[in-house]
C-alpha cells in the first residue's frame, strides 16, 4: 500500500515542527512493514492513503476534502477539559479515523463521538538514533517546551537548588539536537492536569538513549512499558532525583542505556501492524 505522511503547516506557526520526529517514526514503521511511504509539510497524495499530524491546528472542515481512508494522529491531550484543542479534535474524530498515543485520550474521545478511536503506542526504530553525545555537556538539566505555572515551578525549584537548568523554546530540529546532545538530563513535565506521559516527546529521547527525568504522579497515565527506561517520579522528588543523578555519572548512565533498551523492546514496525489490520 501507499502511504504519505503529511506534516500540517499553518503560517507563522512553527511549532508543529515539534511533531516532525513523530512522523518520521510513522515513515520508518510503516516502510519496515514493507509499504511505500511519502513524507510531506502540507501535501496530500491522492493516490495515497494520508496520515496526517497537526490537526488540532486547522478546521475540521478540512477533512471533508481528504481521500478517502485518511487518518488523523492526534498528539494533544484532549482528556482535560482545558485543552484548547478538545472541540476541535473531537470534531474530527467525527469525519476521520483517529489514531491517539494515550489511553486516556481514547476512553475521552469514546466518550465524546461514536467513532473508535485506536491506540497508537510509540516504539523504537534506529534510523532516529542520531544524537551523538556531545565532547562537553555543558548543560545539567534541558528542558524544551512552553511554559507554564506548573512547570515554572518545577523549574525555578531546580535552579534555587543550584543546578544549571536551561530553557529551550521555538528550536526544532538540529538546533534543538545540539541542546539535548550538550544537556547531561532532560526534563519531561506535565503541563496540564489530564497528567498524560508526553511519550510524543519522550520517546524521541529514549530513541537517542538520553537520561529522562520525567514527572511521574499517582495520578499519571503511562504505559507501564516505558518506566524501566526513565526516572520517573512525583513532582515533589523531581529536584532530588536530577540532583542525584548529576552527581553519580554511572547511575546516569545506566539511566542511558536503559531507555535505549527498553524503547528497543517496542519496534515500531509491530506497534503500527494492528492498527492497519
Amino acid at each position: 500500500m501507499n502511504f504519505n505522511v503529511c506534516l500540517v503547516q499553518v503560517p507563522n506557526y512553527p511549532h508543529v515542527e515539534a511533531l516532525a520526529e513523530l512522523a518520521e517514526l510513522i515513515c520508518f514503521g510503516l516502510r519496515d512493514l514493507g509499504h511505500q511511504v511519502s513524507f510531506r509539510r502540507h501535501g496530500i497524495e491522492r493516490g495515497a492513503r494520508n496520515i496526517l499530524l497537526g490537526c488540532h491546528l486547522v478546521d475540521p472542515a478540512m477533512a471533508d476534502s481528504l481521500p478517502p481512508g485518511s487518518i488523523a494522529i492526534n498528539s494533544e491531550q484532549v482528556a482535560d477539559p482545558d485543552m484548547p484543542w478538545q472541540a476541535r479534535m473531537f470534531d474530527w474524530a467525527r469525519r476521520v479515523e483517529i489514531w491517539d498515543y494515550s489511553e486516556r485520550n481514547v476512553a475521552a474521545f469514546a466518550a465524546a463521538v461514536e467513532r473508535p478511536v485506536k491506540l497508537l503506542r510509540l516504539g523504537h526504530h534506529p534510523s532516529l538514533h542520531r544524537i551523538p553525545v556531545a565532547p562537553v555537556q555543558d548543560v545539567d538539566v534541558l528542558f524544551y517546551g512552553s511554559v507554564n505555572a506548573r512547570r515554572a515551578e518545577i523549574i525555578e525549584a531546580i535552579r534555587a537548588a543550584g543546578i544549571n537548568l536551561v530553557h529551550g523554546f521555538g528550536g526544532y530540529g538540529a538546533e534543538r539536537d545540539a541542546m539535548i546532545a550538550r544537556s547531561k538530563l532532560v526534563l519531561n513535565l506535565h503541563q496540564y492536569e489530564s497528567q498524560i506521559f508526553e511519550i510524543v516527546r519522550v520517546s524521541y529521547l529514549m530513541n537517542n538513549a538520553k537520561a529522562v527525568v520525567a514527572e511521574v504522579n499517582p495520578g499519571t497515565q503511562v504505559d507501564p512499558a516505558y518506566l524501566p527506561g526513565i526516572c520517573g517520579v512525583p513532582r515533589g522528588d523531581i529536584v532530588a532525583a536530577c540532583r542525584r543523578l548529576l552527581d553519580d555519572v554511572e547511575a546516569r548512565h545506566e539511566l542511558e542505556a536503559a531507555a535505549l533498551a527498553t524503547l528497543a523492546r517496542l519496534p515500531q514496525a509491530e506497534l503500527l501492524a494492528p492498527l492497519l489490520a
